[in-house]
């Protein structure tokens, strides 16, 4: 569970990335860029931003226990399930 007390000095953008990943998203770097990943099982609808993520704040956000990943591919995700 996240605790509020302990992501409150971050700023705003941090703390959004840190309850998203709290959530089971997690940041992917993919081209240059910082973006949020949902996980398959999350439903659809509101969800993170597509946006990209700008790099200081996901760093900030991965310092403090952001969750991290490569980005979901058809054949890598189909074969870590099968294994």
């Amino acid at each position: 569970m996240l605790d509020a007390r302990a992501i409150a000095h971050h700023p705003p953008a941090v703390q959004r990335l840190l309850v998203w990943s709290a959530l089971g998203c997690r940041l992917v770097r993919e081209a240059g860029r910082w973006r949020l990943e949902k996980p398959a099982d999350m439903p659809r609808g509101r969800g993170p931003a597509p946006t990209p993520i700008q790099d200081r704040t996901a760093r900030a956000a991965i310092a403090a226990g952001a969750q991290t990943g490569a980005p979901a591919d058809l054949f890598t995700t189909d074969h870590r399930q099968a294994a």
